[in-house]
C-alpha cells in the first residue's frame, strides 16, 4: 500500500477515534456547564467542540445550533 504500513493505518484510525471521543466530552462538558450558569466554561468547551469538528474534517452538524436558534429569537425581541 504505498509504503504504508497496517501500524500506521492504526495510528491514524486510533486518533479519529480519539477525536471523536473528544467531541462527545466537550459537547456534554458544555451542556453541563450551560445548565449550571457557567457561561464563560459553557464558551470555552462549545469552542473547543467547533475546534475539534474542524480538525476531524466530518463537518458534523453542531450541536449548539438549536440554542443558538433560540438566542436569536431572544434577540429580535428586544428590538435590536
Amino acid at each position: 500500500m504505498n509504503g504504508i504500513k497496517w501500524t500506521e493505518l492504526d495510528h491514524v484510525q486510533g486518533m479519529v477515534d480519539s477525536i471523536e471521543a473528544e467531541l462527545l466530552e466537550e459537547e456534554r462538558k458544555a451542556i453541563d456547564a450551560l445548565a449550571r450558569y457557567k457561561f464563560l466554561m459553557f464558551g470555552y468547551h462549545a469552542a473547543c467542540w467547533v475546534h475539534l469538528n474542524r480538525i476531524e474534517g466530518k463537518r458534523r452538524s453542531n450541536p449548539f445550533k438549536r440554542l443558538v436558534h433560540q438566542a436569536r429569537q431572544m434577540h429580535e425581541g428586544f428590538g435590536s
